[in-house]
């Protein structure tokens, strides 16, 4: 039966098969096209947006179109396959096309769009597309009232099963440069392939071109970890995300907005994220079940490097082999390259023998400790390191301790290193201020010979007890001013003071000193203290027992005199010298020398245990 329509309408810029059919029948009196024509009821739940010719509704969907004279091929979604797959066969992209790149059983739309006419663009039927550029919106997935997904049939009739009328809304504002760039590069080179997109070495991506490079990069990140790619509070894991449809479906909008601008970013600008996707892909190598999924991504990858504009990412990932994959002397699949004398190995190789990083490694290089050369190789230069050097500098390795490892070992911290370097208990091999090295280390033996001399002072017990102080604790409580660590393990190394050491613990990070012997030396600091520079206003206060008026006007009147000044922040703290208390106590206080001499040492000891 030769289906007919009397009215015939014109075809609407970048219209969908789906829509056209069902403004036919309504331009001819039915309220749908499945009241015009016979088609299945699995027509209600398709888009129609397949050219699949064993399907009963596409013969009756084409028989309608040719005589309307229309091309069935321009209304569908098969028309940008040879974009996004070149010259793949056909039963090769049948599998990804609906499960990946266009959708089948739901749909996105514009509100703005059809509020200016109202029919379905076939490109919001492309898994990508997220916003509409001439309105910088982002396209509506579910109902707003109902939020189930949007189905062809009712978007076309106008409303949702739920009632709500698909006009009745305002899409939200695309606030992401990034999206609106990608989203805007994806829409005009679907819709005009002539485009062109200019890339960061300058080089010019015709929208063909682009198209496909986007496609490929797009299935390279198929089950992918990102966290190398973008930041982890983006992350997401696209865990056979391409291959399963409701996936897809439930997250379209933000897997997209997600994933398109590390597309686009992988094609324009490499090198910014290109290594970090190479070296995810070949660390799958490594995973349980990753080899067979690295497998797969090979093939992808030889089609990129073989492109017109493949040379660009080959580049890089020469530059990811020479670099981690000792490509000079492992042949690899993707790229071969002919081996060089063994005499000579590379970073990777370099970094196992020494035990350190390629940072590092070329840090020994640029200050000459190792002996290397660069080879040309892909228009490179290749950093390969004499063996005979490596060697040499690893058996080094056995005489030095780096600050990590020194710091580590003895259980100090970064600052209390500097301390033991500056006052030479520690010397130092190659630092910033000797040779250039990025930083300082030390002569493994003399950390060993410190170990050695602090332990043959102390004492070992397993935990420490009410007797023991801290080293930090002992510290604060030794003096009236501050005690530097260093002098703290002179006085161990002097035998001024008892220590313990708590055997499970680094040597410095372990010891413990005992609280009678730094209250002893708490007091004689004190005294000290006192000897050079007196009494404060409040030590003179409970000396005296006065309030702080009486002594401020003690002051005022002369009978006491400032002798020395200490800055504490922004105030100014007077003290006066025992001379000048033992004169007051002897004048005002009718005290006689002795009685004066023995009550500031009682007030002395007093002070010294509240410090």
């Amino acid at each position: 039966m030769s289906i007919k329509f009397l009215n015939r309408i014109h075809s609407k810029e970048n219209e969908s098969l789906y829509s056209f059919l069902f403004r036919t029948a309504r331009a001819n009196y039915f309220n749908h096209i499945t009241d015009a024509i016979p088609v299945p009821p699995t027509f209600y739940k398709l888009n129609c947006n397949e050219l699949n010719t064993d399907s009963q509704w596409f013969k009756i969907a084409k028989e309608i179109m040719d005589n309307s004279n229309q091309d069935i091929g321009n209304f569908v979604c098969n028309q940008f396959d040879d974009l996004f797959f070149g010259d793949k066969e056909e039963d090769i992209i049948k599998h990804e096309i609906f499960y990946s790149y266009y959708l089948r059983n739901f749909t996105k739309y514009c509100p703005a769009c059809l509020k200016e006419d109202y029919y379905h663009r076939i490109h919001w039927d492309i898994a990508f597309l997220t916003t509409c550029p001439s309105h910088n919106t982002q396209l509506v997935l579910n109902c707003p009232k109902c939020h189930g997904f949007i189905s062809m049939h009712s978007l076309m009739s106008g409303t949702c099963k739920c009632g709500f009328n698909y006009l009745n809304v305002e899409a939200d504002i695309i606030k992401s440069p990034a999206i609106t760039k990608v989203q805007t590069n994806l829409q005009m080179t679907l819709l005009n392939p002539r485009s062109s997109i200019k890339r960061s070495d300058g080089s010019l991506l015709d929208g063909k071109v682009y198209l496909m490079l986007f496609s490929l990069f797009y299935q390279l990140l198929g089950s992918l970890q990102t966290e190398k790619l973008v930041s982890k509070k983006q992350s997401i894991k696209f865990e056979k995300f391409l291959t399963k449809h409701m996936d897809m479906k439930k997250h379209l909008i933000e897997y997209m907005n997600f994933l398109t601008p590390v597309i686009q970013e992988l094609v324009i600008q490499p090198e910014k994220n290109i290594l970090s996707l190479y070296e995810t892909i070949d660390d799958l190598k490594t995973t349980k079940y990753g080899s067979a999924l690295s497998s797969k991504k090979s093939p992808i990858l030889k089609v990129i490097f073989a492109s017109s504009e493949g040379k660009l990412y080959s580049d890089y990932y020469s530059k990811f082999h020479i670099e981690i994959k000792e490509i000079y002397h492992n042949k690899d699949k993707l790229i071969q390259s002919e081996p060089l004398e063994r005499s000579y190995i590379g970073i990777t190789d370099a970094e196992k023998h020494i035990g350190r990083s390629k940072t590092f490694i070329k840090t020994l290089c640029e200050l000459n400790f190792l002996e290397h050369k660069y080879v040309e190789h892909k228009n490179r230069d290749i950093l390969l390191i004499k063996t005979e050097s490596v060697l040499k500098w690893a058996e080094h390795e056995s005489e030095i301790m780096s600050t990590r490892d020194a710091r580590k070992y003895l259980g100090i911290t970064q600052k209390q290193y500097r301390n033991l370097i500056e006052t030479d208990y520690l010397k130092v091999l190659h630092g910033p201020t000797i040779d250039g090295m990025t930083s300082y280390f030390v002569d493994r033996r003399e950390v060993y010979d410190l170990e050695k001399s602090l332990l043959s002072k102390c004492q070992r017990i397993e935990q420490p007890n009410d007797n023991w102080y801290t080293l930090d604790s002992a510290k604060d409580k030794v003096g009236k001013e501050e005690v530097t660590f260093v002098e703290l393990i002179k006085m161990v190394l002097d035998s001024k003071v008892q220590v313990a050491y708590v055997i499970s613990e680094p040597i410095i990070e372990g010891l413990y000193f005992s609280k009678q012997d730094i209250q002893s030396l708490r007091l004689e600091s004190f005294k000290q203290f006192v000897k050079e520079k007196g009494y404060s206003k409040m030590e003179l206060m409970r000396i005296f027992k006065l309030r702080t008026r009486t002594v401020n006007k003690w002051f005022e009147d002369g009978i006491l005199k400032i002798d020395y000044s200490v800055q504490r922040g922004t105030e100014t703290l007077p003290y006066v010298n025992r001379d000048q208390a033992l004169a007051v106590l002897k004048e005002v206080n009718g005290f006689s020398k002795n009685q004066a001499l023995s009550y500031l040492d009682e007030w002395d000891n007093k002070f010294s245990s509240l410090l």
